[in-house]
């Protein structure tokens, strides 16, 4: 008897505590549910073990949407507080370890003008919120890159790149189901297929995504074949198997952003491996052109080939008025509409946009006169930017992208054995990103959150081959 009560004391409160839980969890709506959920294993994990955080949020990126906190009207999804939640822990970790300092990553400053920018137009924004949310997204960049860049050595490294690898699949495999049993809306309809667009809503976000997983399972399988190195074998399958399921699921999305982003991957990847990669890139467009000539004559699905066709059209130039609307041209011009409107706000407001987040809040103002409704966003990474913020906000967009660029090729050059897979896959990532981004705007729904992720790795293996070369006492902080 006594030994029963003393077990009922010391774990009473704990047993009933889990009941409590268990009611909330019968109870509560699915969101809430999944928040508990969330909350009670993920937020004691992360404390104890920063990277954690890293690798939950490649995997709420595409299925963390329904998990979000609302402040009002502003939005904070599952991968904006699993990215908080891990600065904290971080933080919280290196100022409790004696010696511990943090370093600034080489990609921090080039993003700082960025940051000045969206700063010195904010305050003239008509409405607040859409601006803060977009000021919000850039420094979730630079805190996920800061974070990342000091917390991915060793293993934590290989952890996440695995779980990005697995949900990437997971989200490819919910591609095929819809592309296959057409199970989605109407609209999503060309020719006999429906196009897949996962848990995103959308397939040219869905393909987007696809983009940041895709070039870096590619990067490691080139970098295995090409290095010889001892890549762990399980690492290698998953990405042969991300390949396998990803590949053809971007072609199922029908984003021909998208397909251009991957083709400017797999050339950028092939044209940094070496005179052998080279040689593959000459076969690759070898073979481009007999895709070519088999779509003149008729070998290919007529959908595919009419896709691929109105991409030429798509990349040009014109006046979305002069054009009658067909349901086949729907999309580009509609596309160009939104484009012109986002170039009409910049001739307006040359220097400084009309503000962040404002492309919406002016876009009736600015309408061409068939298309009434603005999208949530320009159809164009850059035009928006110029639009929002000006020649001043562009200009520190594209010196951020340079910066990223040369900063990603000069990992790559270092780089060795394994590590080169990885650092080439990045260099894939960047490069789809960079082309996707005339064509759409893909930081959504967590996605900007992977990017400065993967930046942050890249970051990680140039500090370590740096310290492998270095004196211990010039060696970047662990």
């Amino acid at each position: 008897m006594v030994a029963t009560a003393s077990w009922l004391a010391t774990r009473g409160p704990a047993l009933l505590g889990l009941a409590a839980l268990g009611w909330l969890l019968a109870i509560a709506p699915l969101r809430l549910a999944a928040l508990l959920v969330a909350v009670v294993l993920g937020v004691p994990l992360v404390l104890a073990y920063p990277p954690a955080g890293l690798a939950l949020l490649v995997v709420a990126v595409p299925f963390g949407d329904p998990v979000a906190l609302s402040l009002g009207t502003l939005r904070l999804g599952l991968p904006s507080l699993l990215a908080l939640l891990t600065l904290i822990a971080w933080f919280g970790q290196t100022a409790l370890t004696p010696g511990g300092r943090i370093a600034v990553p080489p990609l921090l400053p080039a993003l700082l003008p960025l940051l000045a920018a969206l700063l010195l137009t904010l305050p003239a924004v008509r409405e607040l919120v859409p601006g803060l949310r977009d000021l919000l997204l850039w420094l979730e960049i630079a805190a996920v890159y800061l974070a990342a860049s000091h917390l991915l050595r060793g293993p934590a490294l290989w952890l996440v790149a695995a779980g990005l690898l697995a949900a990437a699949s997971a989200e490819a495999l919910v591609g095929w189901y819809q592309f296959f049993a057409r199970a989605g809306p109407p609209s999503f309809a060309i020719g006999p297929f429906l196009r897949a667009y996962g848990t995103f809503g959308q397939p040219n976000p869905f393909a987007g995504y696809l983009n940041t997983a895709l070039p870096l399972a590619v990067g490691l399988l080139l970098g295995a074949w090409q290095t010889r190195a001892t890549t762990d074998r399980r690492l290698l399958a998953l990405a042969a198997l991300t390949v396998a399921l990803a590949g053809p699921a971007l072609l199922m999305s029908m984003s021909r952003g998208a397909w251009l982003g991957t083709a400017a991957a797999i050339a950028a990847m092939l044209a940094a491996a070496g005179h052998i990669g080279r040689r593959v890139l000459v076969g690759g467009i070898a073979l481009a052109l007999l895709l070519a000539v088999a779509a003149t004559l008729d070998l290919l699905p007529p959908a595919i080939v009419g896709r691929i066709a109105d991409t030429v059209a798509w990349l040009g130039i014109f006046d979305a008025r002069s054009v009658p609307l067909t349901s086949e041209n729907y999309a580009v011009v509609d596309r160009m509409a939104h484009w012109q409107a986002a170039w009409d706000m910049y001739r307006e407001h040359p220097l400084l946009g009309v503000g962040p987040g404002q492309y919406t809040v002016y876009y009736p103002e600015f309408r061409l006169p068939l298309w009434p409704d603005p999208k949530i966003h320009a159809h164009n990474l850059y035009l928006q930017t110029l639009a929002e913020t000006g020649v001043v906000g562009l200009l520190a967009l594209l010196v951020f992208a340079l910066a990223t660029g040369w900063h990603v090729l000069c990992v790559v050059g270092r780089a060795s054995g394994a590590e080169r897979g990885l650092a080439l896959g990045v260099l894939g990532v960047v490069a789809a990103v960079g082309v996707h981004s005339f064509f759409d705007v893909l930081f959504v729904r967590g996605v900007h959150t992977q990017f400065a992720l993967l930046l942050g790795m890249a970051t990680a293996l140039s500090w370590r081959e740096e310290a492998r070369c270095a004196s211990p006492s010039t060696t970047r902080p662990r």
